[in-house]
C-alpha cells in the first residue's frame, strides 16, 4: 500500500502540469455540476470553510502571512524599498526566538522589530520584538551600543 501512494505521488509530480491542465479542461466543460453541487450543499460547504479557517488561523503560517502582508504594504507605501522576508522565514527565525527586549517568548505577541527604520524588513534588518516592546520603542531612538533610550520631548 505505501508503495502504491508512493509510486501515485511521484506519477503526480511528473505529470503535474497535464493533470491540472485536464482537471480545469474538465471543470470548464462542467461548470453546471460544480454549480448544482455548490448549490445544494451551500451551506455544508460554507461552515467546512470556517472551521478549517479558523483552525488555520490558530497556526504559527497564518500569523506570519498576516504580519507579512502588513511589512510589504508598509514597505511599500512608505518607499522604503521592498521586503524580502517570507512567511516559513518569520516561523523560523522570529517567532522561535524571544522578544529581543523584554524576552517575551509567545509567538502569539511576536513580531518583526526594523532596526534600522529607513530600511525594509529584510532578514539582516528584524529582530523578534513583541507588540508591547515595538509600541513603546515609537517614543525611543536607539543608541550606538544598540539599546533604547527616551527621545527628548516625547511622552
Amino acid at each position: 500500500m505505501a508503495k502504491d501512494k508512493e509510486w501515485y505521488r511521484q506519477y503526480y509530480l511528473k505529470n503535474r502540469e497535464k493533470l491540472l491542465a485536464k482537471q480545469k479542461e474538465y471543470y470548464r466543460d462542467n461548470k453546471d455540476i460544480y454549480k448544482n453541487y455548490y448549490e445544494r450543499n451551500k451551506d455544508k460547504i460554507i461552515n467546512y470553510q470556517n472551521e478549517y479557517q479558523k483552525e488555520y488561523d490558530k497556526t504559527q503560517m497564518a500569523r506570519a502571512n498576516s504580519l507579512l502582508g502588513a511589512y510589504k504594504t508598509s514597505d511599500k507605501k512608505s518607499g522604503r524599498g521592498e521586503c524580502t522576508l517570507t512567511a516559513k522565514w518569520i516561523v523560523e527565525n522570529i517567532f522561535s526566538k524571544p522578544c529581543a527586549h523584554c524576552g517575551e517568548k509567545d509567538w502569539h505577541n511576536i513580531g518583526c522589530n526594523r532596526i534600522d527604520n529607513d530600511l525594509p524588513h529584510t532578514p539582516d534588518n528584524v529582530e523578534p520584538c513583541c507588540f508591547n516592546c515595538n509600541i513603546k520603542q515609537l517614543k525611543m531612538e536607539r543608541s550606538e551600543n544598540g539599546k533604547y533610550k527616551q527621545i527628548k520631548g516625547a511622552l
